[in-house]
């Protein structure tokens, strides 16, 4: 093993006089460097000199570019926030698994998609990733798009959001990409009945499930047909109109009794998809 003491000082100024025209593409600069050294090597201060200026140089510029930088932010680009407990985190998501994106996020999450059910083994409890704290750029036609998810605080406690960023002050770019979303979001939810639960003073969603035909549950058809009829009533502009004229509450509330297993929660789910309705509870 050679000591590197023992190397004489003009061959280390031979090696790092090679021509560095390739590294200087990656590192700009990295040459004027090396020669720098190069001279610390032989005693000349001036190389010395020369480096510690170019690292002050970088020092003293390192808080403007970041002011430039923000303001370019500021001035000229426009952003789209998105809050965890909104439907249209869900639409940006799935979005985002559809188009296969969360391969460029260098910062994923995994979880396990309850939604898809199988006995198989091998796609028991399959794995779904989304893209997690961090940022990475994406296109969106011919436009680039950057895609960043924060934990905000909230009280005391913390709320993933996500900010999509395009350059140009105007935001019609961040509309349609929202439209998207949201066309291919409903189109995923068709013939189902979307169930969500009150949890931690936000409606979130649980689940979708295949709407329940009508003629699936045992019921007195007689019965059926007065109840959908009453909530169609119901659900008229015009007896919207008439309860706001005469400041009653718009709300209407149903009862249905019986033993467990008898098909109360059957048939919610039912008049839910009739109507194309979603359930809250």
């Amino acid at each position: 093993m050679t000591l590197l003491s023992n190397i004489s000082p003009p061959l280390i100024q031979e090696a790092l006089s090679q021509p560095m025209s390739l590294l200087d593409l990656f590192l700009p600069g990295f040459s004027n460097i090396t020669n720098a050294a190069s001279q610390v090597l032989n005693g000349n201060m001036s190389g010395y000199t020369q480096l510690m200026c170019l690292f002050a140089l970088a020092a003293l510029l390192k808080p403007y570019v970041f002011r430039f930088i923000d303001w370019f932010i500021d001035h000229f680009t426009s952003t789209l926030r998105i809050k965890r407990y909104d439907e249209t985190y869900d639409m940006i998501q799935a979005w985002v698994s559809a188009h296969g994106l969360e391969d460029a996020a260098r910062s994923i999450r995994a979880k396990v998609n309850k939604k898809q059910r199988t006995r198989d083994a091998r796609t028991k409890k399959p794995l779904q990733y989304a893209p997690w704290e961090g940022a990475f750029y994406f296109w969106y036609g011919k436009n680039l798009l950057s895609y960043q998810t924060t934990q905000v605080d909230v009280g005391l406690r913390k709320e993933e959001q996500i900010s999509i960023t395009c350059v140009g002050r105007s935001s019609q770019i961040l509309k349609c990409l929202m439209e998207d979303c949201r066309r291919e979001y409903l189109d995923g939810l068709k013939n189902k009945t979307t169930i969500y639960a009150h949890r931690e003073n936000h409606w979130i969603k649980e689940k979708a499930v295949v709407a329940r035909p009508l003629a699936t549950v045992i019921l007195d058809e007689e019965q059926k047909g007065q109840l959908i009829n009453d909530i169609n009533k119901f659900l008229d502009p015009e007896t919207k109109k008439r309860y706001s004229d005469h400041s009653i509450p718009y709300k209407r509330g149903y009862l249905l009794h019986g033993p467990p297993g008898t098909g109360k929660t059957s048939f919610s789910l039912s008049i839910a998809g009739a109507l194309d309705m979603d359930i809250y509870v």
